[in-house]
């Protein structure tokens, strides 16, 4: 085979004499590239797919003719696959696009497909050759780097907000102070109740800015205490929301760890908790001291239990996904895949049962840390 670009505007497109003695020093280059490669007729059917193609399909070159491949494209990409197909073969135009293709093991890859148009020796179109490439690592690093940047553009927000309530708040707090020197007894009550109010919006203010700072190295940590700091924060909601709550805890040595990440961890399970309960329930917490399964290291373990409505089996495959969310508007589907982040920096592990039976539904988080969980060589311990 040869390339010439004096067609498709100065495109290389293939030339194909059709000898067979080139056909077969053809299939023998094929069969050793390391890429994917097939080729197709004039009727648009595919006849033929080299070694490499086959041996990651898993199928036979009887399976893939035809249409056979088709079985291998992703349903939600096939439909875009087949119209950028068959455009370029109408117009005998080289084309390039990127697809899931399945693995033999069942696993979906990304591929680029690169396609040529082939002609004869007298320029008679005789179809098209194509090549496909894995590009899976590339596309998640891609995707990767555009959730981290939506993330910290969320946690920047976050700050923002945290700042811009604290300024109202402060105002507000010398204004109350301020009419209840004047105020009779009864409206001094109710000034002073609007005060422990606002004392609590300013802790949860002072949370939330919390989550965004991080310490440069990681902090010898009482778990409890992080915990009810936590739980704190949440106490009206529980009482609003008619949900009991039942800890049981243990004397665990101290964690070492990022402080804050971790009451953000525990904050988004929490609050996933009292979301799947909204007619009310139980929340029980249980921290103890554990063994982790993985490599014998021993650690705390946290576990989350509610009795709320459950997920099905489909969406607990997806909710360590950036942005999946079965929250509607009022989810940002970012909460347990920063949860998961952390837990993975902290050497940890993260884990989840639930059920939607009827009289038996709930879900159970139990989240387990070594106890130098976040610590390195060269990491300094702080003692808080």
């Amino acid at each position: 085979m040869s390339e010439s670009s004096e067609k498709t505007g100065g495109l290389p497109v293939c030339v194909d004499v059709r000898a067979p003695e080139d056909e077969v020093h053809f299939q023998q280059i094929a069969n050793s590239a390391p890429v994917l490669i097939w080729l197709s007729g004039t009727d648009a059917q595919y006849t033929w797919f080299n070694k490499p193609w086959l041996e990651f399909r898993g199928c036979t070159l009887e399976q893939e003719f035809g249409k056979g491949w088709m079985a291998g494209v992703h349903p939600d990409d096939l439909d875009r696959c087949l119209k950028v197909y068959a455009e370029h073969f109408e117009t005998q135009e080289p084309f390039q696009m990127e697809y899931r293709l399945r693995r033999r093991d069942g696993v979906y890859r990304w591929v680029l497909d690169h396609g040529l148009p082939r002609f004869g020796a007298s320029e008679e179109f005789l179809g098209f050759i194509g090549s496909c490439t894995d590009i899976t690592e590339m596309k998640m690093a891609e995707i990767a780097l555009r959730e981290s940047e939506k993330l910290a553009i969320v946690g920047r927000l976050a700050s923002s907000i945290a700042h811009e309530i604290n300024n109202p708040l402060e105002a507000v707090t010398n204004l109350l102070y301020l009419a209840a020197q004047s105020a009779d007894e009864a409206t001094r009550a109710n000034i002073e109740a609007a005060q422990q109010e606002l004392m609590r919006v300013s802790h949860i203010t002072a949370q939330t800015l919390q989550f965004r700072r991080q310490r440069s190295s990681p902090e010898s940590v009482n778990i409890v205490d992080l915990l009810h700091s936590v739980l704190s924060l949440y106490r009206g909601r529980f009482t609003q929301a008619s949900i009991a709550v039942e800890s049981e805890e243990v004397d665990a040595p101290h964690l070492i760890c990022y402080a804050g990440e971790i009451r953000q961890l525990l904050a988004n399970l929490i609050g996933n908790a009292l979301d799947a309960m909204p007619m009310g329930g139980k929340l029980r917490i249980r921290v103890r001291t554990a063994r982790d399964w993985r490599d014998g290291s021993r650690g705390v373990r946290i576990t989350l239990a509610d009795n709320g409505y459950g997920m099905d089996a489909e969406t607990r495959q997806h909710i360590y996904d950036p942005f999946f969310t079965t929250k509607e508007v009022t989810g940002t589907g970012l909460g347990l895949w920063v949860s998961a982040g952390i837990a993975e920096k902290h050497h940890g592990s993260i884990s989840v049962r639930s059920s939607k039976r009827p009289g038996e539904s709930g879900t159970v988080f139990s989240v387990i840390f070594p106890y130098r969980g976040a610590l390195s060589d060269k990491d300094p311990v702080r003692r808080s």
